[in-house]
């Protein structure tokens, strides 16, 4: 494969506290021949001084280096001579002097004493014999990695123990997610993995070593969804490897509490998984090679990681081709992302999304001068939202796109290239099929040259969570049109605008079961059958790895809500009856991997985003395609009840019944809303009437066609 990386520039991890992992972080690291040891790295930069001019400068130094050498004494006296009676007590006392040393190494430049930090350091993880999720060990292996890392670019051997170290860090995250229950649980224990695993992930691209940084960010990214879609709970997970009396000893001890299980059942537990699915599929990351194939088989060129930067380095797009070549590119307009586009953009989603949640709308009693300013604060905020999205597209085709399309121009020349994209941390939330960029230098003008060039107009543009997700699906069959069941889910106390486009929808395609109710559009349906009552167990057998008869196509007109976590979000069957991210990923540990996998629409609000949490990508519309469905389509923001997405809906729909492969289907509906002379198929004619109800709104506004984004095959 390739061996394309960035340029040499300050890389890391972003700042924790002291207590966290890396004490003083916040304050610049590295020697002056190590500019890319990066802000946040190192455990002894909280007490460097000399750096600043001044008179009382001499005196601070030498007061600061006399306190060092005093606590040196005292805790290298600690280690070796106290008698140490509870556990980890001497681990803890060497990471306390590895620590120290460092920071004295930053006062005097003396090579002894990064020499006994790093012996300390060793040392102390050495003698720990952590438990399992102990998260002092994640502290102390990082905390180590960063002393490696001190010695500077010109010493190979450091470099190398620095990333090995690292990568054991993102081991030891794993495994304690994998002791956790289920996906919210699981996000509890894997937050902490982003700083470790964007740290590695930009020492390796400044040691010119794509492939590791590849590997770097499949360890960390999408830990809770893995975990979830490997079994619901840790019992279940025990159970399925023939350890059926440690299942029932977790349950006892666990309860409703998981800090409840005692430390020495973890340990059995975790040598229960080593070497086990659950263990491997956590703490093994596909490789170029599998990558590449999964890649062929789903009809792409590249899976493309977008990596932020930091402060003054660069984020990169890490692109994984389907020849198995691992690209770094280089993105120097992509560094700290907060108070810019997509900080404004954040915000203003939030805020609009908060205003229009049930509990922010007043009641019907109360005055009509409330609902008055309730109505103009939302009218208000949307604007602000559309302003900041407006913003936000410009922002993503300049930043990325751009240099990513004139990168693949060059590698998949006279061709559109076919890429699936999986954007890290806070890049989440950025709809990048929808970045405007220039016109292609060459293969004839845009559709329309006046207006913008968008991405997916250049290029086929898909998301996934992860490589290993993207392995997952291409292993896995596709039910098209046709080759199964079809449900139309639709909330019966939803607009008319909501059961038009359900009816539609159903009427596109043969014996469809209908969940809810359409209201006085039930008729235009032609579902012959009476609908299925809004509640879960209506919805249960047609999720994705339910039961021995695949659902081909399932379409939810509901609403949908982003919670504060992933595990939060759920869909809104009807007033009272919700779905939640649990309830579909409990189909994921007991599916029959030969069923084929369907195709599920969300067309409804926010499912194809989570309020906090972006790289974990959990949301309703991936964990749909991580309990066994084949492709999924969601929206990233609250969708209007507009004939416009009625309008969307229905090519895309139209599409799929021609056998028309999602993601492309997907394209093409939305090329149409964006194509100035745009008619309807002769296959639609019967449908003119929503050209005509568009009045004076445009097809082409941002925020009705770009909402949607493909998931999958």
């Amino acid at each position: 494969g390739g061996t394309g990386a960035g340029p040499q520039g300050r890389t890391g991890g972003g700042p924790q506290g002291p207590t966290d992992a890396d004490p003083g972080a916040g304050t610049r690291t590295g020697t002056a021949a190590d500019p890319d040891a990066g802000t946040g790295d190192d455990p002894g930069a909280g007490t460097r001084a000399g750096t600043h001019t001044g008179t009382d400068a001499q005196p601070r130094r030498a007061e600061r280096l006399r306190r060092v050498d005093e606590a040196v004494g005292l805790l290298r006296q600690a280690a070796e001579e106290s008698a140490h009676e509870f556990h980890g007590s001497r681990s803890r006392c060497l990471y306390g002097l590895g620590v120290l040393l460092l920071t004295r190494h930053r006062l005097t430049a003396r090579a002894a004493d990064l020499r006994d930090a790093v012996a300390a350091l060793r040392e102390a993880r050495l003698v720990l014999n952590a438990t399992p999720g102990d998260p002092f060990a994640v502290v102390l292996i990082r905390a180590l990695a960063l002393a490696h890392r001190v010695h500077g670019p010109d010493d190979r051997e450091h470099r190398r123990a620095s990333r090995e170290t690292a990568r054991s860090a993102l081991s030891a995250h794993g495994r304690s997610v994998l002791l956790q229950s289920g996906a919210g649980h699981g996000l509890e224990a894997a937050r902490a993995v982003a700083d470790d695993m964007l740290r590695l992930v930009r020492w390796s691209l400044a040691d010119g070593l794509p492939g590791t940084a590849f590997e770097a960010l499949e360890l960390g990214r999408g830990l809770v969804l893995n975990a979830a879609t490997v079994a619901v709970t840790v019992p279940e997970l025990l159970r399925d490897a023939g350890h059926p009396e440690l299942a029932a000893r977790w349950e006892t001890a666990a309860g409703d509490r998981e800090d409840a299980v005692p430390d020495g059942l973890r340990r059995l537990v975790l040598e229960a998984f080593a070497g086990g699915v659950a263990e491997k599929r956590l703490l093994a990351a596909p490789g170029p090679a599998r990558v590449a194939e999964a890649l062929r088989r789903l009809d792409s060129d590249a899976l493309v990681y977008l990596v932020p930067g930091e402060d003054r380095a660069p984020g990169h797009a890490l692109a994984v081709t389907s020849a198995g070549d691992v690209h770094a590119l280089p993105l120097p307009a992509l560094t700290a992302l907060g108070e810019g586009p997509l900080d404004t953009y954040a915000r203003s989603l939030r805020a609009f999304q908060d205003a229009n949640r049930e509990e922010a709308r007043p009641a019907p009693r109360h005055p009509r001068v409330m609902h008055e300013k309730y109505r103009r604060t939302l009218l208000r905020l949307e604007q602000e939202w559309q302003l900041a999205l407006d913003g936000l597209c410009s922002w993503a085709g300049e930043t990325v796109m751009a240099p990513l399309l004139a990168a693949a121009d060059g590698w998949w020349p006279g061709r559109t290239p076919r890429l699936v994209l999986a954007p890290v941390g806070a890049l989440g939330i950025v709809p990048w099929h929808a970045a405007r960029c220039p016109a292609p230098p060459a293969g004839g003008p845009p559709p329309d040259p006046t207006g913008p060039v968008y991405a997916c107009e250049r290029a086929v543009v898909s998301s996934c969570a992860s490589a290993r997700q993207l392995v997952e699906v291409a292993d896995r069959t596709r039910a098209g049109v046709g080759e199964g069941r079809v449900a139309v889910v639709v909330a019966p106390d939803g607009s008319r605008t909501m059961h038009r486009e359900a009816a539609l929808v159903a009427a596109r395609h043969r014996e469809v079961t209908v969940i809810g109710g359409m209201g006085r559009e039930a008729a235009a349906s032609g579902s012959g059958s009476a609908p299925l009552p809004p509640v879960p167990a209506s919805l249960t057998p047609y999720l994705p790895g339910r039961g021995a008869v695949p659902t081909a196509l399932l379409h939810l007109n509901c609403h949908a809500e982003a919670g504060p976590s992933p595990a939060d979000s759920v869909l809104k069957l009807d007033a009272t009856h919700r779905v939640s991210v649990a309830d579909i990923l409990a189909g994921a540990a007991h599916r029959d991997p030969g069923v084929p996998g369907g195709t599920v629409v969300l067309a409804n609000c926010t499912s194809d985003l989570t309020v906090e949490d972006h790289d974990e990508v959990l949301t309703l519309a991936t964990a749909f395609l991580g309990a066994g469905a084949a492709s999924v389509i969601g929206s990233r923001w609250a969708v209007a009840d507009d004939p416009r997405t009625t309008l969307l809906m229905l090519l895309l729909h139209h599409h799929l019944g021609l056998g028309v492969p999602p993601r492309d289907a997907l394209r093409a509906a939305q090329l149409w809303m964006l194509a100035p002379d745009r008619a309807l198929p002769p296959e639609l004619a019967g449908y003119e009437y929503l050209l005509d109800g568009l009045g004076r709104r445009p097809a082409d506004e941002l925020e009705v066609w770009a909402s949607f984004a493909h998931h999958g095959r």
